[in-house]
């Protein structure tokens, strides 16, 4: 629901069918240009080298431009998403009652504006365009083998069923870590705006050594998530290494 979200802020539904065609297109010149290498290798003395050679550029210049315009899909898409998502939260604080100032901290709503907006900004377009880029490129891999070694489809459907299992697994657990870091860091915001607000108050009670023991208390709480949150980050790259390594070994049997 959060991606679909995000995909109905860039103004068109057409935007994502679009970008997901553009990375079908690099994924499909990239593979021809393997193969383009592959039959002139095989072919090298029977044909003209030049004729070759500038089959072979064009196909690298049609990578050349449909790589500009995924990027360039999806970088456009991302701001007019990001403006899109962040004039919406802009309004709801606007138009909120005063007793949602009253019962929500004050960090929530700076964590809103500050760490989720950057993730949204930054991350989000980043992750999206790494995801797609190794998935297209995975099912080319995949597709390729599997149309010179057949019998490779059979391997493939152990390793997918240990991949979906950790996928689950590592979904939730992750998700809800995440969450842990966004609450633990919500109280840090409201904590350094409270003590710039009150900073003369603050030195005439001699309350620094207090408010720095308590800002260090929280901070240590926070990273604690966070280490869990690159931990988990961790758990699931040693088990990709290892799918990798079997998809690997499968293929050179």
């Amino acid at each position: 629901e959060v991606y679909v979200s995000w995909a109905k802020a860039t103004g068109s539904a057409l935007v994502p069918v679009f970008a997901i065609v553009v990375f079908v297109a690099v994924e499909c010149i990239n593979v021809s240009s393997k193969w383009w290498l592959t039959y002139w290798s095989q072919h090298k003395g029977s044909e003209s080298q030049t004729r070759f050679l500038a089959v072979y550029a064009l196909i690298n210049l049609a990578a050349v431009v449909a790589t500009f315009f995924r990027i360039y899909i999806l970088m456009v898409s991302g701001l007019r998403a990001s403006r899109h998502m962040f004039s919406e939260v802009l309004a709801s604080i606007f138009r909120a009652p005063m007793w949602f100032f009253d019962t929500t901290p004050m960090g929530r709503i700076i964590n809103r504006f500050s760490k989720d907006m950057y993730v949204v900004d930054e991350k989000l377009v980043q992750t999206l365009r790494s995801f797609l880029q190794t998935l297209f490129t995975v099912g080319s891999t995949v597709v390729v083998i599997s149309g010179i070694t057949p019998i490779f489809t059979l391997c493939l459907i152990p390793i997918m069923g240990f991949y979906i299992m950790q996928q689950r697994y590592f979904t939730v657990t992750y998700r809800e870590l995440k969450r842990l870091d966004s609450i633990h860091r919500s109280p840090l915001y409201a904590l350094l705006g409270e003590t710039l607000d009150g900073v003369g108050t603050i030195r005439s009670f001699g309350a620094q050594d207090y408010l720095s023991s308590r800002l260090i208390s929280m901070l240590d709480t926070q990273q604690h998530a966070y280490f869990l949150t690159s931990s988990a980050g961790c758990w699931l790259a040693v088990r990709l290494e290892l799918i990798g390594t079997l998809i690997i070994t499968f293929a050179a049997l």
